[in-house]
């Protein structure tokens, strides 16, 4: 059954190549391409797809595995969200301090001004 997935991935990434290959003929004004080249184009293209799967063998994921992936995204996301508000916090600190300094020169100015 494996032979059968990896034969469906061989004949969808043949047709995307047929796809661009008809948008590419559309934008250059080529009306036909020879069948001879085609046929070439599309053996060139399943050993592409072949070797491109064998580098990338397919594999059963458990659901431990599944499951220990979830954690890791969910610890990420959390850790990320605590960067986010420690980042936060640390913007409003930054205004704070500002807003202070800002106001300390506005009554300076003022002062001096009088």
């Amino acid at each position: 059954m494996p032979e059968d997935r990896d034969l469906t991935k061989i004949k969808a990434i043949g047709e995307v190549i047929q796809k661009n290959l008809a948008i590419v003929q559309q934008v250059l004004g080529i009306e036909e391409i020879n069948d001879s080249y085609l046929s070439e184009l599309e053996i060139e293209s399943e050993v592409f797809a072949k070797e491109t799967l064998s580098n990338f063998p397919t594999r059963r994921i458990t659901v431990s595995e599944l499951a220990e992936e979830k954690c890791h995204l969910l610890a990420m996301k959390e850790a990320n969200r605590a960067r986010f508000l420690e980042n936060q916090a640390m913007f409003a600190e930054s205004v704070t301090k500002f807003n202070t300094s800002k106001d300390r020169f506005v009554q300076r100015q003022k002062v001096r001004h009088r």
